[in-house]
């Protein structure tokens, strides 16, 4: 959405795991500005250029013997407007009536991406897969919430296809949330399991 922003600065947190001075291929590390004002303005890079790209922005990481590829290390999104949780609910209860309903469904955790495999769904990402087909981990805890102040928890749901163009679709955002997480470790999922990947950190805000 307009407004918003994407950052990636591994310098950010110097105590995290995911934190280094020098990317994989001697580079210093870049705070990159990758999303400004809900525009994608450029990409992490390692020293493998691409078109309008020339050169790295010291993000090259990897398993060692392969070649580094450009990974997320320490990321912020940013929203433009936060709203207080008692607007956001307003918010939410309003978009839900609009489908006649007066309940919504409140997801706050998804599946760990490096332990979905263990469950034979492969070891996706979040938006793995191609452009016209990419997924969510599914949601592991959700409760549906009514507008009266009742909420009971609900089990056994999965995501649809999730297009990333439905990311200018948020209506509103809340609070932040920080999360740590592991990435594949290689160009494919393989590099991804419950015990082996890039370690990451994720700030971004709740979202309608």
């Amino acid at each position: 959405p307009t407004g918003w922003t994407v950052t990636d600065d591994p310098q950010h947190l110097p105590s995290h795991p995911g934190s280094f001075t020098h990317d994989y291929e001697g580079t210093p590390a870049q705070a990159v500005s990758l999303v400004t004002d809900g525009i994608v303005r450029t990409v992490l890079m390692n020293r493998v250029p691409r078109r309008g790209i020339a050169g790295t922005n010291g993000h090259a990481r990897g398993m060692p013997g392969d070649r580094s590829s450009a990974r997320a290390s320490l990321m912020e999104v940013a929203p433009g407007k936060r709203l207080s949780p008692k607007k956001l609910d307003k918010a939410a209860f309003k978009a839900a009536n609009s489908y006649g309903r007066d309940w919504v469904f409140e997801i706050s955790r998804l599946v760990e991406p490096a332990v979905h495999s263990l469950e034979g769904g492969g070891g996706f990402f979040l938006f793995g897969g191609n452009d016209d087909d990419a997924q969510l981990p599914p949601p592991l805890v959700i409760q549906r919430r009514y507008a009266d102040g009742r909420s009971e928890p609900v089990r056994g749901l999965r995501f649809a296809d999730v297009q990333r163009f439905v990311l200018r679709d948020i209506v509103a955002a809340g609070a932040q949330n920080e999360s740590d997480f592991l990435v594949s470790a290689t160009a494919s999922s393989g590099g991804l399991g419950p015990t082996t990947g890039m370690p990451c950190h994720m700030s971004a805000p709740t979202v309608l």
